[in-house]
């Protein structure tokens, strides 16, 4: 008997070490979780990826006027109904 509780606790604590977490969310949830129903369509930025990439530096004019009230905010979530906008960032 003690060997099979040996064998059965090496097996759960190789299974233990063999979980891996799932993929990350598309969506940063807490974002996601503020979107309100009838949502029509959603677009996410990441603000702070954008920021660091190359193309950055080449946005046109109108572009960066338009995220220049997010220049605090990492990440934003736009989300449309019918002609509403609704911009939710962190």
């Amino acid at each position: 008997m003690p060997g099979l509780r040996l064998s059965a606790a090496a097996t759960l604590v190789i299974l233990a070490a063999c979980h891996t977490a799932g993929p990350a969310p598309a969506i940063d949830p807490e974002l996601a979780a503020r979107v309100p129903l009838g949502t029509d369509t959603l677009a996410f930025l990441d603000l702070d990826q954008l920021r660091a990439s190359p193309v950055a530096a080449h946005l046109p004019a109108r572009v960066a006027a338009v995220l220049e009230p997010f220049r605090a905010a990492s990440r934003v979530l736009l989300a449309t109904r019918g002609m509403e906008l609704l911009a939710i960032a962190r």
